[in-house]
C-alpha cells in the first residue's frame, strides 16, 4: 500500500490514470493518489483514503519529481512540511 504524492504530470509519467482513477493495483501494490505536495495533504488524504488508516498503516510514500523539482530547495521543503503535517495528522507520528 503506497501513497504517490506530486505534481499531476509527474505522477502520470510514472503511474498512468492514477490521479483519475485516485488508485491503481497491480503485482502485489496498490498505489494511492495523494494529491500534490504543493498542498495540503491532509485534506485530500482524508476525502479519499481516511478509513485506511484505520485499519493499516502505509508502507511507503513514493514522491514523484522530476528534474526541476527535485533542484527547488523551496518546493522540497514545503513538500517535506506537507508529509509532516499529514504523518501527524493520521497519527503515524
Amino acid at each position: 500500500l503506497l501513497l504517490v504524492i506530486g505534481n499531476p504530470h509527474t505522477v502520470e509519467a510514472i503511474a498512468p490514470n492514477l490521479t483519475t482513477q485516485h488508485w491503481l493495483e497491480g503485482q502485489g501494490t496498490v498505489l494511492l493518489w495523494g494529491g500534490s505536495a504543493r498542498e495540503s495533504l491532509e485534506q485530500t488524504f482524508t476525502e479519499h483514503w481516511s478509513g485506511l488508516s484505520r485499519w493499516r498503516s502505509l508502507d511507503g510514500v513514493v514522491w514523484a519529481l522530476d528534474n526541476a523539482q527535485s533542484a527547488d530547495d523551496a518546493a522540497m521543503a514545503t513538500g517535506v512540511r506537507q508529509l509532516k503535517r499529514l504523518a501527524h495528522h493520521v497519527g503515524w507520528q
